[in-house]
């Protein structure tokens, strides 16, 4: 007996009886667009950051387990989220060991075809952590830090731990030790770099060199204290996390903490402590730290709360507080704080003149109405945080010459208070650029200077 054939398929219902919801039906490429763009902010959510970092900082806890004695130093601004100030404690030890934990080595001085040393952030204090910072001695072999920094995504090493590092490390060869060639070369991860761009950053490297020599540093007493060349050496989630060790080098590892996304719904975000502004809600790093576990206990709109009020308690803790500066020299002393201080101190009792490096809108009303009973002068820059910031204070700064010019005319150690949003970000700039500007290196005024070549 034959078994019965198959009943056959219904026919599929014709396309003009299916219903779609427009607000949910890509009409165009635009609304595509758009769709596609809200898919990615409903992946770069908080939670998801913040537990990226954790993965991240993980990572890096594994690596320096795997290579004891490192001194493990972060690259700011991204970097000092993934690694836990009591590792660089560990490592470092001393009562700067966080300060000296960290390192500004710029993505866009290895982007391709804008390769560059900087001569503004020679990262000299690495120098010293790399001298008698951690590291292992054994038989000779010296292996003296690990550099961490993410990337985005698309990349496993971002471009400043792939060239930057590494143009930083042949520059400084060049010059400590110029009779050692075989140090002089460029070390760079063969599966990020092709051998046509490495061979383009090799010939620029002794015109770098020749830029870094005009400094007039004491070229001998840095040599004496780093004592040997150094080499690079590169790991990633990819690689393996062990580091080679020769004999008669320093080996400075260049850590990528991120790995990639897999963009199968993986929550992970690669490079989740990147662009801060735009999603941390004035959370940073040490806050993170600080409330590490919190932090990380929590979810959603759970997590905005605690992030908010983490935020609030620790800005508030800075309002009254402003700290001292004392270069060298003859009573020579500068004041910097967050600009909220303005509010919380005698301007007239304790000040000269204010330097709000930022947009603080009662800057103006509260030291003006000082200015005007005997108070402080002040100049207002209104530089927006972050990298815009940056951009404008290098246009504003021409504005410092003819106001310091009118204080230190009235007062050669006058007492000046430089604020801005942190505390800590221009209005240290700013106030190292005045010293610079009207100060020899024992804290001597000197003439006034007719010309500005600051940019």
């Amino acid at each position: 007996m034959s078994s019965p054939s198959p009943s056959p398929s219904p026919a599929p219902p014709p396309l003009s009886s299916l219903i779609f919801l427009s607000s949910t039906l890509p009409s165009s490429p635009q609304n595509q667009s758009q769709l596609l763009s809200s898919l990615k902010k409903s992946h770069l959510t908080l939670t998801n950051r913040l537990q990226s970092i954790r993965s991240d900082a993980a990572f890096v806890r594994h690596v320096a387990a795997s290579n004891p004695g490192l001194a493990v130093v972060s690259n700011e601004r991204a970097g000092g989220w993934y690694v836990d100030p009591q590792l660089k404690r560990e490592r470092i030890g001393g009562e700067t060991a966080e300060e000296r934990g960290k390192v500004y080595f710029k993505s866009t001085d290895g982007h391709h075809g804008q390769w560059g040393f900087s001569l503004r952030r020679l990262n000299l204090h690495l120098l010293s952590t790399i001298a008698d910072g951690g590291g292992w001695l054994i038989e000779g072999v010296y292996c003296r830090c690990i550099i961490v920094d993410s990337t985005r995504r698309g990349k496993s090493t971002p471009d400043a731990l792939s060239k930057t590092v590494p143009i930083w490390v042949a520059v400084f060869n060049r010059v400590l030790f110029p009779e050692m060639e075989g140090a002089h070369g460029l070390s760079v991860p063969v599966d990020v770099v092709g051998g046509s761009e490495k061979g383009q950053i090799e010939g620029r490297l002794e015109g770098w060199a020749g830029g870094l020599r005009g400094l007039k540093l004491d070229l001998e007493k840095l040599r004496l204290m780093v004592g040997r060349p150094m080499r690079v050496e590169f790991v990633t989630r990819e690689s393996e996390i062990g580091v080679e060790r020769v004999e008669g080098w320093h080996t400075v590892v260049c850590c990528s903490a991120s790995r990639r996304e897999r963009g199968d719904g993986d929550s992970y975000v690669q490079g989740a402590g990147d662009d801060t502004e735009n999603w941390a809600r004035g959370l940073t790093a040490d806050m993170f730290w600080r409330h590490y576990d919190e932090l990380l206990g929590v979810s959603g709109e759970e997590l905005r709360e605690t992030v908010d009020r983490v935020v609030r308690e620790g800005s508030g803790s800075s309002v009254g507080g402003v700290f001292k500066v004392t270069p060298p020299g003859p009573s020579l002393s500068f004041f910097v704080g967050v600009q909220e201080v303005l509010m919380a101190i005698d301007l007239r009792r304790d000040f000269d003149a204010v330097v709000d490096c930022g947009m603080f809108d009662q800057a103006s009303l509260i030291v003006n109405e000082d200015a005007e009973a005997g108070g402080p002068s002040l100049l207002q820059l209104g530089c927006p945080s972050g990298k815009i910031g940056s951009k404008v204070l290098r246009e504003k700064l021409l504005l410092l010459k003819p106001f310091f010019a009118g204080i230190l005319s009235k007062n050669t150690l006058p007492r000046i208070l430089f604020v801005c949003s942190s505390g800590k970000d221009f209005s240290i700039g700013v106030a190292l650029a005045f010293f610079c500007m009207y100060f020899d290196d024992e804290g001597n005024v000197m003439v006034i200077v007719t010309h500005l070549d600051l940019l």
